[in-house]
C-alpha cells in the first residue's frame, strides 16, 4: 500500500513539473540563454536586453506574452537560434494587441542579432507587428537609427508585419 502511495505522489509531482513555465521581466544585462527545457517563457512585464548583452533562444524554446502590451526591447542583441528540426516558437494567443513583441531600439547594432527558424502565427483581425526596427530615438535622444543588417532566415512569420521606421519615427 505504501509503495502505491509513493508511486502516486511521484507520478503526480512529475506530471505537475511538465506544466511549469518560466515567468520573465526586467533587464537582461549579461549574456543569457533561454532553453527548451525551461519553456515556455512568459513575459510578465517588459524585458530590456541592455546594450552589450545578448539574449539567445535555443531550438525548441517557446515564448509567450503574459499581457497584450508586454514587449522585448533590444538595445543589445537577440539570437533566435532555431533549427530546421526544432524551431523557436512564439505563442501569442491574444485576439488584439497593440505592440510588437520584439522592438529593436534605435542605436542597436542589428548585425549582432539574427533570427533563424522562428515560427510565429497570428489569426488576428488587426494584423500586428512581431518585429519593429527603429521606432524610438535612443537614450541620447539624438534620433540615430539602428546600424547593420538584421538577418532573418528560414522563418515562418504568418499573419504579422515586420515594421521598419526611420530615425524620425516615421514608417518606411
Amino acid at each position: 500500500m505504501r509503495t502505491y502511495l509513493l508511486l502516486f505522489i511521484f507520478t503526480f509531482l512529475l506530471s505537475f513539473s511538465s506544466f511549469s513555465q518560466t515567468n520573465v521581466s526586467g533587464t537582461i544585462s549579461t549574456n543569457t540563454t533561454w532553453t527548451k527545457a525551461s519553456s515556455p517563457y512568459v513575459l510578465n512585464g517588459d524585458i530590456t536586453v541592455a546594450d552589450g548583452a545578448v539574449l539567445t533562444l535555443e531550438p525548441g524554446t517557446i515564448l509567450k506574452r503574459g499581457s497584450l502590451s508586454f514587449q522585448v526591447f533590444i538595445e543589445g542583441a537577440i539570437k533566435v537560434a532555431g533549427q530546421e528540426s526544432d524551431s523557436v516558437y512564439v505563442e501569442d494567443g491574444f485576439s488584439y494587441r497593440t505592440n510588437a513583441l520584439l522592438e529593436f531600439k534605435d542605436g542597436a547594432d542589428l548585425s549582432e542579432s539574427s533570427i533563424s527558424y522562428l515560427s510565429a502565427e497570428s489569426n488576428y483581425s488587426l494584423i500586428p507587428s512581431i518585429i519593429e526596427l527603429g521606432k524610438n530615438t535612443n537614450s541620447d535622444g539624438d534620433g540615430s537609427s539602428s546600424a547593420g543588417e538584421l538577418r532573418i532566415e528560414n522563418s515562418k512569420i504568418d499573419g504579422f508585419y515586420i515594421t521598419i521606421f526611420n530615425g524620425s519615427g516615421a514608417g518606411k
